[in-house]
């Protein structure tokens, strides 16, 4: 492991413990399995460990590691509640914590792992090294770019889990966001807003389009469906609005195909292979 190598290092994450007694297991040996998955999980979804990151993102990471492992074992560890908060115990004499207390408990560990998630998320979109990851590039295929992102769209069936929320609805935002590429952004320019939208490398301009398409998307999702296709329209009309007021800072827009809907349209031509030609 990279992140919690022993039960001193745990312990800086996983607050309230009870000093482990004579011959008893530590924690760590207890839940060394999970925080062994904890550290694989991050790697798929979060960050690679074999990069440099600085005090502070480590530490975050350390954190979701020691919080995810927490959360797994949690039903399988005697717990009991104190003045501080939960506290963990191996003594036969003290019973374990309710059901409902556990569950509880593991719904405020999600909460928290899922809030340091997208406080790690803020450092590492300033780290070089991880936006050329694959990491980097699963958080940036959207404009939706941190879970907190997922609470503002309502119309959905939500678990307890923001993290679980977000895979769920990413194939669907993207799509959303696809479409409005399609119909009125262009791809190359709703790529540049996934992929630059938290660098220097953007223009007030371009993340005032951002926030438009990002809004728009949210708006979509809480419309009424038999709407939706009337609303989805309206909102390209306004994306495009703005586009075109702006055009001399959209210059690639400007010769995009998507761009051609919007600038001078044609929506009848009176030519003799056209339905409704007269003379």
């Amino acid at each position: 492991m990279n992140l919690i190598i022993d039960n001193d290092t745990l312990k800086k994450y996983i607050p309230n413990q009870f000093e482990t007694i004579d011959d008893e297991d530590t924690l760590f040996d207890k839940i060394e399995p999970s925080l062994v998955t904890a550290e694989l999980w991050i790697e798929k979804f979060i960050a690679p460990l074999d990069v440099n990151y600085d005090e502070n993102t480590t530490n975050l990471l350390c954190q979701i590691c020691a919080l995810y492992a927490f959360e797994i074992e949690i039903p399988s560890l005697d717990l009991v509640l104190t003045t501080n908060g939960f506290g963990i115990v191996s003594s036969h004499d003290i019973a374990p914590a309710s059901s409902e207390r556990v569950t509880r408990l593991i719904k405020s560990i999600k909460e928290k792992r899922n809030r340091t998630i997208d406080r790690v998320l803020t450092m590492l979109n300033e780290n070089s090294d991880w936006l050329a990851t694959k990491q980097a590039e699963f958080w940036h295929q959207s404009l939706f770019q941190f879970l907190w992102q997922i609470t503002t769209i309502r119309n959905i069936v939500t678990s307890d889990d923001a993290f679980n929320d977000y895979i769920k609805l990413m194939p669907v935002i993207i799509n959303i966001e696809n479409k409005f590429a399609e119909h009125v952004l262009s791809f190359p320019l709703l790529d540049k807003l996934r992929y630059f939208m938290h660098t220097n490398e953007i223009t007030n301009q371009e993340i005032i389009l951002a926030n438009k398409v990002y809004n728009s998307t949210i708006s979509l999702f809480n419309c009424d469906k038999n709407l939706f296709a009337a609303h989805f329209s309206h909102l390209c009309a306004q994306i495009a609005d703005y586009l075109k007021s702006n055009i001399n800072d959209f210059g690639d827009w400007k010769n995009s195909d998507a761009a051609s809907k919007w600038i001078d349209p044609k929506f009848f031509v009176n030519e003799k292979k056209n339905h409704g030609y007269f003379f």
